[in-house]
């Protein structure tokens, strides 16, 4: 199906009418496949106060936002298990580059979008004159995350089962597809 358009101001404005109208429709479908393929980057936690799994390979990790230090952290984290598809326990430590003294740490459930061998490690900034370190450390098992990264040593990527490249890519190439499918239509209509 071909559009003519006229030229002259009246063309011009529905030329400009269909480019916004397919760019929202794009911007919709990107959205839509974020949060279908992906899901949420910090998915929910499934509370359970029972001792039995709400699934098979259900697992636990310490889980906190933004605490001082790693004892308050873990004293501070709640009893749940991670929602299913969650393979990971998350480690971000944050602290002082040369005292190394806490200042805060993040754990939480986490999905190969977030956990993998690229995504660790330890970076070194300085903001007002003092460095700071980020160490961030990713494990696999139930309760794995009880400490915190403080140099390359322990800021790693520690797994049970073979870690699945194929798996943790598989999301991007959906969203690849949909965003030249929507591109495609859109040119298909001008």
């Amino acid at each position: 199906m071909r559009l003519q358009i006229e030229s002259g101001p009246t063309g011009r404005s529905v030329m400009v009418e269909l480019v916004q109208r397919s760019l929202i429709f794009t911007i919709f479908l990107l959205h839509l496949a974020m949060v279908t393929v992906r899901g949420s980057l910090d998915p929910p936690p499934i509370f359970a106060y029972g001792d039995a799994t709400p699934f098979p390979d259900a697992i636990k990790c310490y889980t906190c936002e933004e605490k001082t230090n790693n004892e308050e952290c873990n004293k501070k984290a709640y009893d749940a298990f991670c929602p299913e598809g969650t393979k990971y326990c998350y480690t971000r430590h944050h602290m002082n580059h040369t005292s190394e003294e806490s200042y805060q740490v993040t754990k939480k459930c986490a999905i190969n979008d977030i956990c993998s061998p690229r995504a660790v490690g330890c970076s070194v900034r300085i903001e007002l004159g003092i460095n700071h370190k980020v160490c961030t450390s990713c494990c696999e098992g139930t309760l794995c995350n009880l400490g915190v990264p403080t140099n390359l040593s322990t800021a790693i990527f520690t797994t049970i089962t073979p870690y699945n490249h194929a798996a943790a890519q598989s999301g991007n190439n959906y969203l690849i597809l949909l965003v030249l499918l929507s591109v495609a239509y859109v040119f298909r209509i001008l």
